[in-house]
């Protein structure tokens, strides 16, 4: 996952949130100051998004440090771990 995520015209252009693993599936939510901005879906094994549409409602233009949480499920998608990561979101004006 990048951890510089250029957006324009609401979209995230370079997130490459991966999932290397082969055996769970993979979610990333995205928080500014506590708020849910990006909900994933599951991302399989093997697989990546590499850019999504993302609410830049509350986003400035510019730099916009934002906590990524990083949640692991098994294969029957029943949660088993959660990792956080701050990274940074960056609004280009419109």
């Amino acid at each position: 996952m990048c951890p510089d995520v250029l957006i324009e015209n609401g979209t995230m252009q370079n997130l490459y949130f991966s999932n290397l693993n082969q055996d769970r599936l993979m979610k990333l939510v995205i928080r500014l100051d506590g708020e849910k901005i990006y909900d994933s879906p599951f991302v399989k094994e093997g697989t990546m998004i590499q850019a999504d549409s993302i609410d830049v409602t509350r986003l400035r233009p510019g730099r916009n440090k934002v906590l990524g949480e990083v949640y692991y499920y098994t294969m029957e998608q029943k949660l088993i771990g959660r990792s956080d990561v701050y990274m940074n979101l960056i609004l280009e004006k419109e």
